[in-house]
């Protein structure tokens, strides 16, 4: 299905992220690997269910259910182009994902023992790196930056008289305030 998946890929790159189409891409190259190793001129229930089972021996559920998406919107497109295939049922996952909070008194002794970090040392440049860091722990923690936000961020992207940071690149390539 070489042919095939270039022209998906081709109507898919305007109508997805750049992130989403790196996603497909990879997920479906994966699936025409198995069709290849397996000679096979058609998709069929066999051949998909045993991607699938490989994709559950090294990924979590969330991204096992994220691939055989992006296989299924492939196999509609196979479908709308005349071929007979076998569409495979999209795992329900539930995200079990839970965040740590940390108690305020946690935070404060964070940011106590990170100053205290800091106080220890004379050496001016040992010293600022270290200030670096403590600020940017409270940035982290103050503000529920991704560790690379604050990094990314440059002194024009901070308005000191409002007291916001503009985070440029956010995840999903978003930009916030």
């Amino acid at each position: 299905f070489k042919h095939e998946l270039a022209e998906y890929l081709e109507i898919s790159q305007g109508t997805v992220s750049d992130d989403t189409l790196r996603s497909t891409r990879r997920t479906l190259f994966s699936f025409d690997s198995l069709l290849v190793a397996e000679n096979a001129d058609r998709v069929t229930e066999t051949a998909i269910n045993h991607w699938i089972r490989e994709l559950q021996q090294i990924n979590a559920p969330k991204t096992v259910s994220d691939k055989v998406s992006y296989l299924r919107k492939f196999l509609r497109y196979l479908q709308y182009k005349g071929y007979s295939v076998f569409m495979p049922a999209c795992p329900k996952t539930s995200d079990s994902y839970v965040p740590y909070i940390f108690s305020d008194r946690e935070i404060q002794t964070l940011l106590s023992c990170a100053d205290s970090w800091a106080n220890r040392h004379t050496d001016p440049k040992t010293r600022r790196t270290d200030m670096e860091f403590c600020m940017l722990l409270r940035m982290l923690l103050g503000c529920g930056f991704r560790l690379g936000e604050p990094l990314a961020a440059r002194v024009k992207d901070i308005n000191f008289r409002n007291g916001t940071i503009l985070i440029r690149h956010a995840k999903n390539n978003k930009q916030r305030v």
